[in-house]
């Protein structure tokens, strides 16, 4: 899965995501890890690309949502 982060950060990043037994995707991923083991800080809101591809958009900071 693509991760996209706002320009003012590093370019798009991708990260392994798992589906539910069901197939489906999580809305929200809360700092993922991407392919070598690294955590990529922040959360992430499941979106379509402008091709139809799924990717996730950075959508600010955990620790900003839980204060």
């Amino acid at each position: 899965m693509t991760l996209h982060q706002p320009e003012m950060f590093r370019r798009s990043r991708r990260v392994r995501v798992a589906a539910s037994k069901g197939g489906e995707l999580p809305t929200r991923l809360i700092d993922p890890i991407d392919r070598k083991g690294r955590v990529i800080p922040g959360e992430w809101a499941a979106a379509t690309d402008e091709d139809g591809t799924a990717v996730y958009r950075w959508a600010g900071s955990p620790a900003l949502a839980t204060a």
